[in-house]
């Protein structure tokens, strides 16, 4: 769920663990521990994109990213080895992340739909809960709403700004001055998870004892959004129908017939 609602391609990018102990990472960790969930998926992230970038798929490739790269240069001749492999991947994963920051695509929307993320009723998830309530929500917003409101939004204006025609008497500074702004904009938004992160870990939220409301949760949704946005349309008739429209949808195919 973390590789998908952080993914920078719509679906999954970092996929599931296949020889992941070549670059350093466990061979197994606890996955409802939120901290090596998140380190798990940062170190494999980039394989994909090395897998698919030599036309093949990780569901059939299912080998070492090392036996990747050896093939590799057999075919071109290459001296291209494993560390050249994620070296390849991850700058592929920043670029992706980059384009998405530029299209205004960050941590604010990387947030699992409601029935995605709803607590499962079985199996070994089932008393584990990832959706948040209203004050929950409140609660995140304002552990870091200076950070973001005085350091990560003014960096996204100034990059912005610098977007534009530059001189042409100083548009290699002005590039490189982007560049510059463009790297601490991602440090600081790293500092502001980080900041989610450690807030998370000191307050557990309680374990729900009955599944989410769907309903409630999306109208929770819709009231954060147009909270963050000052938009007000998330309360307008219309779309209070058609959220229940959509929680109708999602309870039956949930509980079917």
């Amino acid at each position: 769920m973390l590789d998908t609602c952080t993914s920078s391609n719509g679906t999954m990018e970092s996929a599931n663990p296949t020889f992941q102990t070549e670059v350093g990472a466990p061979g197994r960790i606890n996955p409802f521990d939120g901290e090596q969930v998140a380190k798990l998926v940062g170190m494999i992230r980039g394989r994909r994109h090395f897998e698919d970038s030599l036309g093949g798929c990780s569901f059939t490739f299912r080998t070492r990213m090392a036996n990747l790269a050896s093939a590799l240069s057999a075919a071109t001749g290459w001296d291209f080895r494993l560390k050249d492999a994620v070296r390849f991947g991850n700058r592929t994963a920043a670029i992706l992340r980059a384009f998405n920051l530029r299209c205004g695509i960050g941590p604010d929307v990387e947030y699992p739909s409601a029935r995605y993320g709803s607590q499962p009723v079985d199996g070994p998830a089932r008393e584990h809960d990832v959706q948040l309530d209203r004050v929950s929500l409140q609660e995140l917003d304002r552990v870091v709403a200076e950070w973001r409101d005085q350091v990560v939004r003014p960096l996204r204006a100034i990059r912005r700004r610098l977007k534009g025609d530059p001189p042409p008497q100083a548009a290699s500074d002005v590039h490189a001055l982007r560049e510059q702004i463009k790297k601490s904009e991602i440090e600081a938004e790293q500092i502001e998870l980080a900041m989610l992160g450690r807030h998370f870990s000191e307050n557990p939220p309680a374990p729900r004892t009955e599944p989410a409301d769907i309903s409630a949760v999306l109208d929770e949704v819709a009231d954060y959004f147009a909270m963050r946005s000052g938009n007000a349309t998330a309360q307008a008739p219309e779309m209070r129908s058609a959220l229940r429209d959509i929680a109708a949808a999602v309870d039956g195919v949930a509980r079917p017939g």
